[in-house]
Order: C-alpha cells, then sequence, then structure tokens
C-alpha cells in the first residue's frame, strides 16, 4: 500500500427515530447507549492511547434527552470524558429533511451555546448520516452557529452521491462563504468490512485490505482510511461495540502493515481542516431525496406544515404581545419538538414493505404521524392565548 499508513475508525449510534423500534422505546435506548459509551471511555482509559474507546454522539437530541436524568456525578463524567476528547459533541439534533423550513433549522441549532457551556467545549461539527443533503440555507445556518466542519456518509438506497466517495471539499454558499466538508463511506462500513461481529483479527484485515485496495486503485492520496463503526446487526439505533477496544488492540499488536486508531469527528476535522486552501470548490444547493417518505402520510405533512406556520404566527404576535408565561413557553417548546421529530428522517419500521400489518409497523406509523398532530394542537392553543392576549379578551 503506497499512500494509506493508518485506519482511522469512529464509534458512534446512527440515530433513526424509529425504523429498528417503536419511538418511544427507541429513545429510552439511546439514553442506555449514551452512559454505556461513557462507561467504555472510562474502562478503556489505561488501553494504548489508538485503543482507547472513543464515542462521537451524531445526534445531540440524544445528549439533552440524557441530561433529563443525569445527576451531578454524571454531568461531571461527561464533561470529563468530553475535555479529555474521549466524547465528540456535534451541532444537529437529528438528521432532517427538506420538509424543514427556515425557521425551524435556526430553532434546531438554538441549543448550541448551552450546550457549549454546560460541558465546556466548543461545537465545530454538524453531522447527517443517511439522507442524501442539505438544502443550501442549512450551510449558511451552520456556519452563522460557528460550525466549520460538515461529515456525511449519505445512504445511496434513496438518491446518487454528488461526487465519487471519499471526498474532502468546500461547499460554498450563496453568500460566498465556505463550509468545509467531508463526504465519506456510507456509516458503519469499518464494521461491515471488518466483520466486527466474528472478533478475527484475520476477517477484519481481510475486509480492511480489500477496501484500501480498492481506494488506491482508483487513484486515492490520503495517508489516512476514515471509516466509522456501529454494532452489527444494528446498523441504526447501536448500542456502543463493547469489543471493539479490545479487537483493535490486538490487531495492532500483529504488527500489520498500518495502525488503526480510533477517533472522534473532532479528530477527522483538526486533520482535514489544515488542507482546506487547497480543497476544490463546490457551489450550490445540495439536493437531498431522503424525505419522499413524507408522501406516504400526506394528511400528516399537511397538518405538520400549518402546524409550523400556526407556530410562526403566534412568534409573531409575541412581539406585540409580550405575552407568555412559563407554562406557554413550555408548551411552545413541545410544539417545535413535535414538528421538529416529524421532519426527522424516519418514515417507517424496518419491516413496512414485508409485514406492513405487523403491530410494530402500525405502532411506528401512529407515533410518527402523533407527532405532527401534537405539534398542530399545541400551535392552536399558541396562537388562540396569543390572540386573546392581543385582544384584551376578558376570560368569560
Amino acid at each position: 500500500f503506497i499512500m494509506i499508513k493508518e485506519i482511522w475508525c469512529m464509534p458512534h449510534s446512527h440515530l433513526d427515530i424509529g425504523y429498528t423500534h417503536p419511538q418511544p422505546m427507541l429513545m429510552e435506548l439511546q439514553v442506555d447507549y449514551l452512559n454505556q459509551a461513557l462507561e467504555l471511555t472510562e474502562k478503556t482509559k489505561d488501553y494504548p492511547e489508538y485503543a482507547q474507546f472513543r464515542w462521537t454522539v451524531e445526534a445531540n437530541y440524544v445528549l439533552k434527552e440524557w441530561l433529563k436524568t443525569a445527576d451531578n456525578s454524571q454531568i461531571r463524567r461527561m464533561q470529563d470524558a468530553v475535555a479529555q476528547g474521549r466524547i465528540c459533541l456535534t451541532a444537529l439534533p437529528m438528521h432532517t429533511t427538506p420538509c424543514c423550513d427556515a425557521r425551524e433549522m435556526t430553532g434546531m441549532l438554538r441549543d448550541i451555546k448551552e450546550l457549549e457551556e454546560q460541558f465546556h467545549t466548543k461545537i465545530q461539527i454538524a453531522i447527517n448520516h443517511d439522507v442524501n443533503g442539505q438544502p443550501w440555507s442549512m450551510g449558511q445556518l451552520l456556519l452563522d452557529s460557528g460550525i466549520d466542519f460538515y461529515l456525511t456518509g449519505i445512504n445511496i438506497h434513496f438518491g446518487g452521491l454528488p461526487f465519487e466517495r471519499p471526498y474532502f471539499f468546500q461547499w460554498e454558499m450563496a453568500d460566498g462563504r465556505r463550509l468545509p466538508s467531508y463526504l465519506g463511506e456510507h456509516y458503519s462500513m469499518f464494521s461491515f468490512f471488518s466483520e466486527t461481529w466474528e472478533h478475527s483479527t484475520e476477517k477484519m484485515h481481510k475486509g480492511l485490505a480489500e477496501h484500501a485496495a480498492f481506494l488506491e486503485k482508483k487513484g486515492y492520496n490520503k495517508d489516512v482510511m476514515f471509516l466509522t463503526a456501529t454494532n452489527p446487526p444494528l446498523y441504526d439505533n447501536n448500542c456502543p461495540d463493547a469489543e471493539l477496544s479490545d479487537l483493535i488492540m490486538k490487531y495492532n499488536e500483529e504488527q500489520h502493515e498500518w495502525k488503526i486508531r480510533i477517533i472522534t469527528a473532532q479528530t477527522l476535522r483538526e486533520k482535514y481542516r489544515k488542507e482546506m486552501e487547497q480543497a476544490p470548490v463546490h457551489r450550490g444547493d445540495w439536493t437531498d431525496y431522503w424525505n419522499f417518505g413524507c408522501a406516504s402520510t400526506a394528511k400528516a405533512t399537511r397538518v405538520s406544515r400549518r402546524a409550523k406556520n400556526t407556530l410562526h404566527m403566534s412568534e409573531t404576535l409575541e412581539c406585540f404581545t409580550e405575552a407568555g408565561d412559563a407554562h406557554y413557553e413550555l408548551v411552545k417548546k413541545e410544539c417545535f419538538k413535535n414538528a421538529m421529530i416529524y421532519d426527522e428522517h424516519t418514515w417507517g419500521a424496518s419491516q413496512s414493505i414485508s409485514e406492513p400489518d405487523s403491530p410494530e409497523v402500525c405502532s411506528q406509523l401512529i407515533h410518527k404521524e402523533k407527532t405532527a398532530y401534537q405539534a398542530a394542537d399545541l400551535a392552536g392553543y399558541l396562537l388562540g392565548s396569543q390572540i386573546e392576549d392581543l385582544c384584551s379578551n376578558p376570560y368569560q
């Protein structure tokens, strides 16, 4: 192998709100996974640096759910792991679709500063896995929020790739600013190529060597091969792979032609940010084809869009009424959360086609559509409250 000297492995859990589990169950599992990742960072703290377990929080909505029940001790442990570079926080709460409007995208980024203050860190990375792209305006909002690196592992089942991957480039916005972007392999490919479930360094080496040869044959000229790791058989909504560090340590002790190193997304950012000036520049909208799912729930999609318009109207009236107590603000937060989850990229359970009448398929459909109607109902309450206050109407 001429160019590739190291293989970088980024462990994470890909967040699908649904697909593998009913949505309420899934979010509880994702909170558990974050606790497990924290435990693994502590368990492996005395391992060689390259094998110490690290975790990238791909979608910070999970972290915000975790914070609801985390005690001071857990929060301090998380702060320590972030400070040590063992856990990396990212900017977006979940993987979105073009169903999101500009206000919604802005709202999704509003908690970044709060998370930065709580965990004494600077959030500089946004990740979108699965989806094919993002609206052009999203890039500008990310730059406005201090994000200077965008990482994506596109799922080509629902659309093509804009460039042959892996590919590092500068995504130029309509206003001329540029967002360094890395179009990586589909997420989970480290686990897939290495067959990590077999716990075999021989199979690991065979799979990685085949991919490295494939890259170099087509002219790959980087000294690092970057792949992300999940935990098969769950490629989505997976818990941390508790045996990954031991497997990588064993592999490296065998003295192969390259070393495998466990990293976070921050490590990748630091490497490729240095090459930003030399990277190709591409300008324009990055089209996403994923959200065809919203047509499968067309009535709920219509309700969701009207809900957001209603929410926006109530926020406009707040400028005149200056009304809104703690209860009102809590309702508004819940309304926005439901609107955001409806626009998240997951439509349907994994067996929606093969077993359309199964209880889990029905459960996930009900939970998905519920978020649209709940957002609409709460938005109606918010707008009604604002109009009543604007008109100084008596309670009676």
